[in-house]
């Protein structure tokens, strides 16, 4: 299928710039010189893309994203300026007018990621509309009720999360046994649907391993009542199942998105011959003390480098410090390593730290810990004082500051340089898009250079082997994903001892 990309901005060096880029891409390029031009191109053209700049003589840029949004909603919409009031632009993400911002002077590397990113997302976009009329057997989609109640799941989707439909039916497609999207995310996507209109953004669903599914989600009102959402899986674009690796199972006969931790039965693999293991159920013993979670981060030699955990702003102080006491007590009996915790804050609110760092203070009297937290770019440019306070906070606690979706994030690796930063966490597609022949080199030398500088650069949310394949050529220095572990119980992690015994 022919691709159509509209490039629209008034300066034709600009232009000339991003057909020298393209050149290369098999794309029919659009070109336009205002909002206007612009305008009659996308009411006369099938326009899949449009990359657009900010300001521009007779109508801005997203003055013009709103008006393809309404003529063309399938159409992704890139703005690209070197020149924006930051807040405007982050209502205008908030709002669903703009898809994604990238500054000038823009990475070629970045850039055509996004372009690439947003063509997939045109597809999706188009794909929603279709299923609107009727719907696919083979696209990940689910259907909700008006307060987001999971009222049906197709296989595609069951397929995707390792479970069945009665497990996800009646269950919060926000909750925190189903995802790890902030309630503030509910709120705005709930407002655009009430409004009429088709959200498209960044979703995190969890599967039977509590494992992270990054996807990208559109979601249409359906009527009144309810809401329907086709996603598109990050980690399957272009890429082999995954293979086996470290994994746990569980058998039950009980809804799985409750504790099962007194009645299931686990087994754990963990790079053993498996060949031996038999395949009664009945003969797995039940593993104790199984409150406690935390994901097994690794550097790039396999060794057990951090552990990462998901419950920041769900636990309480008390919980944190039962979290906290039950990690100390097995780190010190196994490890002679520093340990250090990673917490990701993106998408939440300043006061969600304040009881795991209150809990991180009492846990230091005990043994030393280093702590990471990952944080969305919004927090560490903005100067509101709550923001500002927020760092301070951090920074008085030790605590390294990662951004989180780099390769998603308005900022580009120059801008990047230029924050009070210690490390950046990727985007799950950037991986993706660094195993690509043509344009991955680039995308390696850019983290080079940020390695050079000293930033500390965190893989998230690996499931595929070819993904862990590219973490090694790009040199990254922390890894996480189900392909080496999946969420452990903190009194498992001795596995990962010097003296451990395996087998």
């Amino acid at each position: 299928m022919q691709l159509n990309v509209l490039l629209v901005d008034d300066e034709n060096g600009i232009i000339q710039a991003l057909r020298r880029m393209l050149r290369a891409e098999p794309y029919q390029l659009f070109e336009a010189s205002d909002g206007e031009e612009a305008l009659e191109i996308i009411q006369r053209e099938d326009i899949h893309l449009m990359v657009t700049d900010y300001k521009m003589p007779h109508r801005d840029g997203i003055s013009l994203c709103e008006e393809v949004r309404r003529l063309s909603p399938a159409s992704y919409r890139l703005l690209l300026s070197g020149q924006v009031d930051y807040k405007a632009l982050q209502q205008a993400w908030k709002d669903g007018v703009v898809h994604r911002f990238v500054a000038k002077p823009w990475d070629n590397y970045t850039l055509t990621m996004h372009i690439h990113e947003g063509l997939r997302q045109h597809a999706l976009l188009q794909r929603l509309e279709q299923m609107q009329q009727a719907i696919v057997a083979d696209q990940a989609m689910l259907l909700t009720d008006d307060n987001w109640i999971v009222r049906l799941a197709n296989p595609a989707l069951c397929r995707a999360l390792d479970c069945r439909e009665s497990d996800l039916l009646g269950v919060n497609l926000f909750s925190a046994s189903l995802s790890t999207i902030a309630i503030t995310l509910e709120a705005e996507v709930t407002r655009q649907l009430d409004a009429g209109q088709v959200w498209l953004g960044y979703f995190n669903l969890l599967n039977q391993n509590h494992d992270q599914v990054p996807s990208w989600m559109a979601i249409s009102p359906l009527g009144k009542r309810y809401r329907l959402c086709a996603l598109n899986l990050v980690n399957e674009h272009d890429l082999n199942h995954a293979d086996p690796a470290l994994a746990v199972s569980s058998y039950h006969n009980t809804n799985s998105r409750k504790d099962q931790s007194g009645t299931s039965n686990s087994e754990s693999l963990v790079n053993a011959d498996t060949t031996s293991l038999g395949a009664e159920e009945t003969s797995i013993a039940p593993v104790a003390q199984l409150e406690f979670r935390a994901l097994p981060v690794f550097n790039a030699q396999g060794g057990l480098v951090a552990l990462e955990s998901h419950q920041l702003g769900n636990y309480s102080k008390t919980e944190w410090d039962s979290w906290f006491s039950q990690l100390v007590n097995t780190w010190d009996t196994c490890f002679t390593e520093t340990l250090n915790v990673i917490v990701d804050a993106s998408g939440l609110a300043p006061s969600c730290t304040d009881h795991f760092l209150a809990a991180l203070n009492n846990a230091r009297q005990q043994i030393p810990i280093q702590c990471s937290v990952i944080l969305d770019e919004d927090y560490l440019i903005s100067d509101e004082p709550s923001a500002q306070a927020w760092q301070a906070q951090l920074q008085e606690h030790g605590c390294k500051r990662l951004i989180s979706h780099f390769g998603r994030s308005f900022l580009n690796a120059r801008q990047i340089l230029n924050l009070p930063i210690d490390g950046i966490s990727l985007a799950p597609e950037f991986l993706t898009n660094i195993q690509d022949a043509k344009t991955g080199a680039a995308g390696i030398r850019m983290l080079q250079k940020l390695h050079e500088h000293g930033v500390l650069i965190y893989a998230r949310n690996i499931h595929q082997s070819e993904a862990l394949a590219a973490t090694h050529k790009a040199n990254i220095d922390w890894l996480s994903g189900a392909v080496m572990s999946h969420e452990l119980h903190l009194n498992q992690l001795h596995w990962y001892g010097p003296d451990s015994q395996l087998g």
